[in-house]
């Protein structure tokens, strides 16, 4: 039979997607804004943060695959990056002090 129609049809992206822009930014910004927070606050509302932080940027990276601009691969590779950026400069904040 027919295919269904897509819920989003083209225009599709005429660029490059790997890695994933929208995973590697939101993982590297919502992950670090927790990791500021959750210092200042209790256990219970530390596992609020985090859990949430995560909920956003796997909800963000499943979207564009749903979205079909991105496949598995561009969103870990934009989560790898984010990942190494992060672990970047937590070295270097703990090499400053």
């Amino acid at each position: 039979g027919p295919s269904p129609l897509e819920f989003f049809p083209p225009p599709r992206p005429t660029s490059y997607s790997f890695p994933g822009g929208n995973a590697l930014f939101s993982l590297a910004f919502y992950i670090t804004i927790a990791m500021i927070i959750v210092p200042l606050v209790n256990k219970v509302s530390q596992a609020i943060i985090i859990g949430t932080a995560i909920l956003v940027v796997v909800t963000i990276g499943a979207s564009r695959i749903f979205l079909g601009v991105h496949y598995l691969s561009d969103i870990m590779g934009g989560y790898i990056a984010a990942a190494l950026w992060l672990t970047m400069l937590h070295w270097w904040k703990q090499t400053r002090h």
